[in-house]
C-alpha cells in the first residue's frame, strides 16, 4: 500500500514534468497568481478553476506535504489563507489527479478548516460526521509540576506558585465546536454560526450537561451528579447556584468534565514559557479584539501550543471548574479573586465560593487579557447562569483505568 508521501510524490513529479514541458507558460502562471492571491473570493475561485481545467497538478505550486498532511506552503504571501483553502478543497475534491491523495486523509486538516464557517444546515451528512470526528480530537497531557500565575500582572493572578498535576489527562485539541455540541445535544445555541466555530452562549450548567451526555454516549462514568436541569433554558441564578453547590463530583470517574484552573493553565502553557498559548506574539495564536472582526473563528486556524492544542488563547473564553475562594467580609478580595494561600492544591475538584473563573480570553478582549495566566473573574461572565457570545469551553477527562491514590 502506498504511503501518503508516495501519493504526494507522484502528483508532485507530474507537476515537475508539466513544468519542464511548458504545459503552462510562465507569464500565464503569473496572471493566475494575481487571481489566486487576490482577496476577492470570485477571483480566487476563477483562478483556481482555470488552472485546474488546464493542469490541476499545478496546485502543487501552492502546497506542501509534511507529516502526512497537505498544507499551504510558505512560498507565497497569503492574503486570506482560509479563503484559499476553501477554494483549493473545492478543486481537489473534483479533480481526478488528486483523488488518491485525498482519500488517504492527507487533506483532512485543511478540509476541517475549510468547512469551519459553513452553517451546519448546509452540510451534507458526510461532511457533518467528518466535522464531528475532527472536532472531537483529544490530546494526552502527561502529569507534572509547573509555576502557575504571575506576580507582575493583575492581582487575581498572584501569587505565582508551584502546582503539581498528579494525573495524566486527555483534553480537547479544540474548543468544543458547534458540530460536536449539536451532535450531542441536538440544538445549537451559538450566536456566531459555523460548523467548526466554537459553540458560544453556553452557561456553566449547559457545559456540565454536555459533559454528562457525552460521557453517557461513550460509555464512560459521568463525573457530575446534578439535579434536574434543562440545557439552554432560562434559570434563576439562585436556583442555578444551589444546583452547582449541591453537585456531587466523582474524582475517579473517567467521563468528560471541565478542566480545573490549574489543569487548564498547565495545558495552555504547553510545557513552554510564552505569554500566550504557543507564542509571545498574540497574533500568531489568538483571535482577539485586534484581529477577530468581533466574531468567533473556526477552530484550528492559528498555530497550536507545545501540546498541540489550538485556541487556548482567544476565540472564546473557556469555562473552568474553579470557584474563587474569598473572605465574604472582604469585598476587595472577593472582586479580585486572589489565589488562596494553599493553592498548591488548586487543581482539586471543589465547588466552593461564588464566582467561577473563565480562562483564555476571547474575541472581544485586548491582548493583555488573552495571556495564559489571566483569570477572568468579572461578575458579568462568571455567574453560573451567564451565557455570553464570547463564552465557550473545552472538555477534559482522565485516562481510563487510572485512579486517584
Amino acid at each position: 500500500m502506498e504511503t501518503i508521501q508516495e501519493h504526494w510524490d507522484a502528483v508532485y513529479d507530474h507537476y515537475v514534468n508539466s513544468q519542464s514541458n511548458g504545459v503552462l507558460l510562465e507569464d500565464f502562471i503569473e496572471k493566475l497568481d494575481s487571481l489566486i492571491l487576490s482577496e476577492d473570493v470570485e477571483q480566487v475561485r476563477n483562478g483556481l478553476t482555470l488552472m485546474c481545467s488546464l493542469a490541476s497538478e499545478y496546485l502543487c505550486r501552492y502546497l506542501e506535504c509534511s507529516d502526512g498532511l497537505v498544507e499551504l506552503n510558505y512560498t507565497h504571501q497569503w492574503p486570506d489563507k482560509l479563503l484559499i483553502e476553501q477554494a483549493i478543497m473545492g478543486e481537489v475534491k473534483r479533480e481526478s489527479v488528486w483523488q488518491h491523495l485525498y482519500q488517504t486523509g492527507a487533506f483532512e486538516s485543511m478540509e476541517f478548516r475549510a468547512l469551519g464557517a459553513v452553517d451546519l444546515s448546509s452540510l451534507s451528512d458526510e461532511e457533518r460526521a467528518f466535522c464531528v470526528r475532527m472536532g472531537s480530537t483529544i490530546s494526552l497531557v502527561s502529569n507534572g509540576s509547573f509555576m502557575m500565575g504571575a506576580d507582575d500582572q493583575t492581582s487575581a493572578e498572584a501569587p505565582r506558585h508551584l502546582v503539581t498535576i498528579e494525573r495524566d489527562f486527555l483534553i480537547g485539541q479544540y474548543q468544543v465546536t458547534q458540530a460536536v455540541w449539536s451532535d450531542v445535544m441536538g440544538f445549537n445555541p451559538s450566536h456566531f454560526k459555523g460548523a467548526n466555530r466554537p459553540v458560544d452562549t453556553v452557561s456553566l450548567l449547559d457545559c456540565i450537561a454536555f459533559c454528562n451526555a457525552l460521557s453517557e454516549r461513550e460509555g464512560l462514568t459521568k463525573v457530575y451528579l446534578i439535579g434536574e436541569y434543562l440545557p439552554g433554558k432560562p434559570i434563576d441564578e439562585e436556583v442555578a447556584m444551589r444546583l452547582v453547590s449541591e453537585t456531587i463530583v466523582d474524582p475517579n470517574a473517567d467521563g468528560y468534565r471541565l478542566p480545573t484552573e490549574a489543569e487548564w493553565e498547565y495545558a495552555a502553557q504547553g510545557g513552554e514559557a510564552y505569554s500566550f498559548a504557543g507564542s509571545d506574539v498574540a497574533e500568531d495564536v489568538a483571535w482577539f479584539a485586534d484581529n477577530s472582526n468581533t466574531e468567533t473563528h473556526p477552530v484550528g486556524q492559528k498555530q497550536p501550543n507545545g501540546y498541540g492544542l489550538y485556541d487556548m488563547s482567544g476565540n472564546v473564553v473557556e469555562w473552568c471548574w474553579g470557584f474563587v475562594e474569598y473572605n465574604v467580609d472582604d469585598i476587595e478580595i472577593a472582586s479580585s479573586g486572589y489565589y488562596p494561600t494553599d493553592s498548591s492544591q488548586n487543581h482539586h475538584l471543589v465547588n466552593e465560593g461564588y464566582w467561577l473563573v473563565c480562562r483564555g480570553g476571547c474575541l472581544f478582549y485586548n491582548e493583555n487579557r488573552v495571556r495564559v495566566t489571566f483569570r477572568d473573574v468579572e461578575e458579568d461572565c462568571s455567574l453560573v447562569t451567564s451565557r455570553v457570545r464570547g463564552g465557550g469551553f473545552r472538555v477534559i477527562r482522565y485516562v481510563k483505568g487510572l485512579q486517584v491514590v
